[in-house]
């Protein structure tokens, strides 16, 4: 029995890893690399123009921290959650989202001109399907090398999964690559943790039980408890997974 988080280890608050490790094996796989991209002089131009900055993912937030930040020291900038904020010590004013998913965000940058209006994106992201109100800006890009794989591979090679905590669609669509490679048979049972509804209906899609956070807020921390409870609570009782 074996716990899958697609995180690494370090985005895990100290006090959860130890809960994890005490119940089960916790195995940390981000099935993701991502690399800064360089910006044309067009989209310089138009990250110092804008009024309003949307960042969608904390790695964004790091890095208009570190490459953007004196290109535009007065547009507000306008992220995911509280956490995000903290993180970025950068001069400008900061609006935290309602709700700390993509589509909350998107809401709140309706309210604001689009003209002057940019976002801090991924390629993974697509501006149309999305329906990003202003000027999108790919940053960095989202892959997975062979060497990744097959190091994923190697670590994931006769492990029964009984709980995966997934963080996005793409890491989703990347484990079900993996998963027609290692035997089946070590994920017949697995149930999946997610930190959004977007996440989730890419999941369920597939037939596949998912556990949701209870609130929009603080959703790492919600679901990394109910994890710890319900890992607990087999270990302890041998109760069935799939009651929660």
């Amino acid at each position: 029995m074996a716990l899958l988080i697609t995180y690494s280890q370090a985005k895990i608050p100290q006090l959860y890893q130890k809960q994890l490790a005490q119940w089960t094996k916790v195995i940390y796989l981000p099935l993701i690399y991502l690399q800064p991209r360089t910006l044309t002089l067009n989209e310089i131009h138009c990250l110092q123009q804008a009024t309003d900055i949307a960042i969608t993912s904390n790695y964004g937030a790091y890095l208009f921290q570190t490459k953007y930040a004196h290109y535009n020291p007065t547009a507000t900038l306008h992220v995911l959650s509280a956490k995000t904020k903290q993180k970025l010590q950068v001069p400008n004013a900061i609006q935290i989202s309602d709700r700390e998913n993509r589509a909350a965000l998107v809401d709140q940058m309706h309210q604001i001109n689009p003209a002057t209006t940019c976002w801090l994106l991924s390629d993974r992201v697509s501006p149309s399907e999305a329906h990003l109100p202003g000027t999108s800006l790919v940053i960095y890009s989202n892959t997975w090398t062979r060497s990744l794989q097959k190091k994923a591979l190697t670590m994931l090679s006769g492990q029964q999964i009984d709980w995966a905590l997934v963080t996005s669609g793409s890491n989703f669509q990347r484990l079900l690559t993996l998963q027609t490679r290692l035997d089946e048979q070590d994920w017949q049972h697995t149930v999946y943790y997610v930190l959004g509804h977007k996440t989730g209906s890419v999941i369920a899609a597939h037939h596949y039980p998912v556990v949701y956070p209870g609130q929009s807020t603080q959703v790492l921390e919600q679901i990394l408890k109910k994890l710890v409870r319900q890992i607990k609570m087999e270990a302890n009782h041998g109760l069935d997974k799939f009651t929660h």
